[in-house]
């Protein structure tokens, strides 16, 4: 997938030394969402979790676990450029 917007990955600070890293997604300057690493269970795969704001409503939204931070990042994109496309995520 190839993006012609200015994609911006920044790591947020963590609050304890345990916590997962968290990546705050932003395209042109707008925050589209974040990346975070979680662990599930006690598998010993990591896993990225995406979650996206919906434009319209400024609504949090999850959107996916993967092992794959690109696929991540490509389905936050998405969600960005076409929300409609997104059947049955959970808003927050």
């Amino acid at each position: 997938m190839y993006w012609t917007q200015a994609v911006t990955l920044r790591a947020l600070p963590s609050h304890r030394q345990q916590d997962r890293p968290v990546w705050e997604v932003s395209i042109d300057g707008r925050v589209i969402g974040w990346l975070r690493e979680q662990m599930i269970g006690k598998s010993s795969v990591v896993f990225i979790s995406a979650m996206g704001v919906y434009k319209l409503t400024g609504q949090r939204v999850d959107l996916q676990n993967s092992s794959d931070f690109r696929r991540s990042l490509e389905k936050l994109i998405q969600f960005d450029q076409d929300p409609e496309s997104f059947r049955g995520v959970h808003l927050h």
